[in-house]
């Protein structure tokens, strides 16, 4: 009777171990078999390492153009600038056009000539020669050869020179019913060589100025250093009194 004991409880350990066993294996089969599942359907996380890389998608953006070449002696020109209009760099360029000339003044006559010629019209007068030592103009002006006499001067201003000069004593009379004006008188003096003598500044120079009244008389005196041997010999003495006024001649010998 024990012994049948025995053998069932053998028996049925048996039959509980192989339980045990067949459910583990169910268990661990089912398992398994999702796990597989779920490698299959997951994606790779990246690329292989034995992938090849993709060529690059194509840029939309245009290109940068060219930059232009540097001319030979100039500067390089900067990335992106175009050449200026009218033609290329190599050109030379163009010299300016002349200004144009400034139109007169209405009811200003501009004399025909050059520069010279007229500064010369504009300045020259009818000539007239001296009677006696002076001569009356048209219009109320009288000119006089008051004096000339030989004296020794000093040189002052630039280009002078000292030594033995003729100085004259002119006088102008003012008959008109107006001021005249003398800042602008110009006297000059022709020696006995034919020569142009050399005006000085020194004493006792003093020449026409300012503006005589109407009925008044002006003095001056003219210092001029003239040719070697030629201060006995006649000269011709020239005074015009205000641009465009007649020039008085008058010839004279200095004592």
């Amino acid at each position: 009777m024990s012994r049948s004991w025995l053998k069932f409880g053998l028996l049925a350990g048996a039959v509980v171990i192989l339980l045990v066993v067949a459910v583990v294996l169910v268990r661990g089969a089912g398992t398994g078999t999702g796990d597989v599942g779920e490698v299959a359907a997951t994606p790779p996380a990246g690329p292989s390492a034995t992938a090849e890389p993709s060529d690059p998608a194509p840029s939309s953006a245009p290109a940068s153009p060219a930059a232009p070449e540097p001319t030979d002696g100039g500067p390089e020109p900067a990335p992106g600038s175009t050449p200026p209009p009218g033609g290329s760099e190599d050109d030379p360029a163009e010299e300016p056009a002349d200004p144009e000339p400034t139109p007169p003044a209405p009811g200003m006559e501009v004399p025909a000539g050059t520069v010279d010629e007229v500064v010369d019209d504009r300045l020259a007068g009818p000539t007239v020669e001296a009677e006696a030592d002076s001569a009356e103009l048209d219009g109320g002006i009288t000119v006089r050869l008051a004096g000339a006499a030989l004296q020794q001067v000093e040189a002052v201003g630039p280009g002078e020179t000292s030594g033995t000069a003729v100085v004259v004593d002119l006088e102008l009379t003012n008959q008109t019913d107006d001021p005249v004006g003398l800042d602008a008188a110009v006297v000059t003096l022709l020696d006995g060589a034919d020569q142009i003598g050399l005006p000085g500044t020194g004493e006792p120079y003093s020449p026409f100025s300012g503006a005589v009244a109407p009925g008044d008389t002006a003095e001056a005196s003219y210092v001029f250093r003239v040719t070697e041997g030629a201060q006995d010999e006649p000269f011709s003495l020239s005074v015009t009194h205000m641009p465009g006024a007649p020039t008085v001649v008058i010839t004279g010998t200095a004592d």
